[in-house]
């Protein structure tokens, strides 16, 4: 089910228009350079793809939300992403740089558990 589009429009969907609705509340006053139709919404989130994005009322960390790249740019098409609402919130608190670094450290004491691990296994006797 889409809204008609006039001659030159993309059509919109509900979905969109609901997601559009949610980042204007979201944006407090801010300008937003911004149409319904130029938001993608996937079936998961970009960030974290295991979790799939629903359209279920309420708010749940499934639910889509609109998030800026650069912050500075604003709400600009080529700047604005649709993720879950968890992963927003994880970069509300996280800057990249944090995230980076935490994911690495996570990986090397990963791989060391592994080596650990493993080492006990060729030691043990057959």
């Amino acid at each position: 089910m889409h809204i008609k589009a006039t001659r030159g429009e993309r059509r919109v969907s509900p979905h969109q228009e609901k997601v559009f609705e949610r980042l204007r509340k979201q944006a407090r006053g801010r300008a937003i350079m911004l149409r319904a139709c130029d938001l993608v919404i996937p079936s998961r989130c970009p960030l974290i793809p295991t979790l799939r994005l629903t359209q279920r009322a309420g708010r749940v960390s499934n639910s889509p939300t609109v998030i800026q790249v650069i912050p500075e740019l604003g709400y600009v098409p080529k700047n604005c992403l649709v993720v879950s609402e968890r992963a927003a919130k994880v970069l509300k608190e996280w800057n990249i740089t944090d995230l980076v670094s935490v994911g690495k450290r996570i990986e090397g004491l990963i791989k060391k558990s592994e080596r650990k691990l493993l080492d006990e296994f060729m030691e043990q006797p057959q």
